[in-house]
């Protein structure tokens, strides 16, 4: 099965992917080739989280799942409510096949090896994808096809994967589930949070970067929690530290990717999502204060510090894996900005729309507590 969406919603979902400029469709095709054998496995992945999720929280809620192939756009993933009580997630195909090319490459590199302290070799070495800088040299990474590592770096690497795909399907659930699509955008009678959708409206961008940092917490304490207790088929690196390193290693290589180039501060609002390297950052953030609030238990392990070597090691790689130098790319100018510039005003808008959301969520649980004064 590659989607369980209704044929109506199939044809209403097509026709605003059309109104919206997308070369994109809902996946529905299947043949006896590889490519749609990935793709059945990524839909009932996907079906396995979102039905997990609900089953921890008692809910009926309806949500639906669809791939999507695009001819143009490098996009991730989208939440759209169909009618009052029906939800779909979307998934852009190209995402998790650009991940399992990423990790792999990502893995196959000295800073990996060292972090992971893994001694392997690998039969045919891989080439560099260079750039005119490391953005540009990280999205030619992406394209390149996966490294072969053998053996159980392949069930590694896949499992790396899997927290990568994991996190961004919760980041959607959590879209869903608490209230975000209340504010989200009406087109074709139907009510979405898509991603790169910029505004010219400074106020409403900032608004979409509250719920989508908000978004990324979900995703992060949910997928931590399971990611720590979910065995690597490596021995070697089997322990709560391999596997805190395995989970952060996926999700910032993932995050590090939605950056195309160097943000600047000035402009940071200007965008109804924030930038990648600050999103890294503020996950970096939530894993200290889960490790301070004993929401994880990371068996005396120092949390904190295995996730910034884990992001070093990810910068690291990239560098190698590309040949360009990228001192740390965005992510390290997230950590210079500080907080006032772009946390203050996002996390102030978060206790303005909080009150709304509250009253919009579906889960159970209140919402996030708000850090600053409405503004």
């Amino acid at each position: 099965m590659l989607t369980d969406l209704p044929d109506l919603a199939i044809k209403e979902i097509d026709a605003t992917l059309k109104l919206l400029s997308f070369r994109a469709h809902v996946l529905i095709e299947e043949r006896d080739d590889f490519f749609t054998t990935l793709c059945r496995s990524l839909f009932s992945n996907a079906r396995t989280i979102i039905d997990g999720v609900l089953a921890a929280r008692d809910l009926s809620t309806k949500v639906y799942i669809c791939l999507v192939v695009d001819a143009d756009r490098q996009f991730q993933a989208c939440a759209m409510q169909l009618n009052a009580s029906e939800y779909c997630i979307m998934i852009w195909v190209a995402a998790p096949l650009n991940t399992m090319s990423i990790t792999s490459r990502l893995l196959a590199t000295p800073a990996a090896r060292e972090l992971f302290s893994l001694d392997f070799q690998i039969s045919d070495p891989p080439g560099i994808a260079a750039g005119a800088d490391t953005f540009a040299a990280y999205r030619a990474l992406s394209l390149l096809p996966p490294v072969r590592l053998g053996g159980e770096l392949d069930n590694l690497r896949m499992q790396i994967d899997y927290s990568a795909f994991q996190w961004l399907v919760l980041h959607e659930m959590a879209h869903i589930l608490n209230g975000h699509l209340a504010l989200g955008k009406d087109i074709n009678g139907l009510t979405y949070i898509l991603e790169d959708d910029p505004s010219s409206n400074y106020d409403e961008n900032i608004t979409y970067q509250a719920l989508e940092l908000d978004a990324d917490c979900f995703a992060n304490i949910v997928a931590i929690r399971q990611a720590i207790g979910r065995p690597l088929e490596l021995e070697a690196i089997n322990t709560v530290e391999g596997r805190l390193k395995s989970y952060v290693f996926g999700i910032l290589a993932i995050i590090r990717s939605f950056d195309a180039e160097p943000f600047e501060p000035s402009r940071i609002f200007q965008s109804d999502h924030p930038p990648g390297g600050i999103r890294m950052n503020y996950l970096m953030s939530q894993i200290s204060t889960i490790e301070l609030d004993k929401h994880v238990d990371f068996g005396g392990l120092n949390a904190t510090d295995v996730a910034a070597r884990t992001a070093i090691c990810v910068e690291n790689a990239i560098s190698e894996a590309t040949g360009v130098k990228g001192g740390g790319g965005n992510f390290q100018k997230a950590f210079d900005l500080g907080w006032e510039p772009f946390h203050v005003p996002v996390l102030s808008r978060w206790a303005k729309i909080l009150p709304e959301l509250n009253a919009k969520k579906i889960t159970p649980r209140d919402l996030a507590p708000a850090q600053f004064d409405p503004a």
